[in-house]
């Protein structure tokens, strides 16, 4: 109660007068406390095939993930959101269809339209969430458990509504209301960016790649694409003065490599005893990872050359799940 009251009291306080000079403070808080949700709901909530503290684990060893919460940013928000869908699926999966309820499909609604407005890595954490819970409903019909298709219409409709009520303002109305919205986002650009990368000024070593002859091929020869990436995802930035000794980013590597094994090997001899959900996660895993590098490659090429590990973000679950082994 005296910390409660006391202490935290005085913290809040003290943030809060600092945000009224310094706005970007609360914004920080607020994600601190949005990563606190985050891990509390990985490692409380259950699930029968799959286990969740796995993934909580392996958001604690990313770096950059604290990285991304410590500061005022999107990507935050993006990363949560992605957690909250996969949560909600997972759960649903758990349940018969019939049993789910009006509540349950207003909030896939909700985080799915809050994933859409995200940035657009995080759309491929849709994928996972939809494809588990299709199954449960394809299995539904198969067995005969659903009594009516009015009711499955009906609660389709309704996440359809939710989804276009968080959707539309953003990505349609607004966009609608700035004339050529993609001029208009240049000219911000324009207007906010550095002197290298302002869209008038294209002759930045990195922006722009492809219209300076760089192939896929080449920028992955020629720059350390991959290692930036690596770096990046690890928390390992080239303004850094201070790194970590070198025996710990090979502990780190080695550690990740004998998870995949493990979980390459778990998966070659115990196959045919995984739940059929779980089986469907690592089939999906391993191809949307690889879209997801895709993407970031193609940003690298044909936008600016700025290889991050948050662009990976909407192939962490995936991620997690190939690294753990979770079964």
């Amino acid at each position: 109660v005296y910390i409660i009251y006391g202490k935290l009291g005085k913290i809040i306080k003290i943030i809060w007068r600092s945000s009224q000079k310094n706005h970007y403070l609360i914004y920080r808080l607020l994600n601190i406390i949005l990563f606190l949700i985050t891990l509390i709901s990985l490692f409380s909530i259950k699930c029968k095939y799959i286990d969740l503290k796995l993934i909580g684990l392996t958001f604690i060893c990313i770096p950059q993930v604290h990285y991304i919460y410590a500061y005022a940013n999107s990507d935050a928000w993006g990363l949560s959101m992605e957690v909250f869908l996969f949560l909600l699926a997972v759960t649903m999966v758990d349940k018969s269809v019939q049993s789910w309820s009006l509540k349950e499909i207003i909030l896939l609604g909700l985080f799915t339209g809050l994933v859409l407005v995200s940035k657009k890595p995080y759309l491929l954490s849709l994928i996972l969430p939809y494809m588990l819970v299709g199954m449960q409903v394809l299995k539904a019909i198969r067995l005969n458990q659903i009594e009516t298709t009015k009711w499955l219409v009906s609660r389709l409709l309704i996440m359809v509504l939710v989804v276009m009520i968080i959707t539309l303002p953003l990505k349609v109305i607004y966009p609608m209301t700035q004339g050529n919205f993609k001029q208009a986002i240049e000219q911000m650009q324009e207007n906010k960016a550095k002197n290298g990368f302002k869209p008038s000024n294209p002759t930045h070593p990195g922006y722009r790649l492809s219209s300076k002859g760089e192939t896929y091929f080449g920028m992955l020869i020629k720059k350390p694409w991959i290692a930036l990436t690596l770096a990046s995802f690890y928390g390992a930035y080239g303004y850094m003065s201070v790194f970590n000794p070198l025996w710990i980013y090979f502990l780190a590597g080695f550690g990740i490599l004998s998870n995949f094994y493990l979980t390459l090997l778990g998966i070659t001899h115990q196959w045919h005893r995984l739940n059929e959900y779980l089986q469907l996660c690592f089939i999906l895993s391993p191809f949307i990872i690889i879209i997801n590098l895709f993407g970031s490659i193609y940003h690298s090429l044909h936008v600016d050359f700025q290889p991050q590990g948050r662009y990976l973000f909407g192939s962490l679950i995936p991620i997690s799940l190939i690294l753990t082994g979770t079964f």
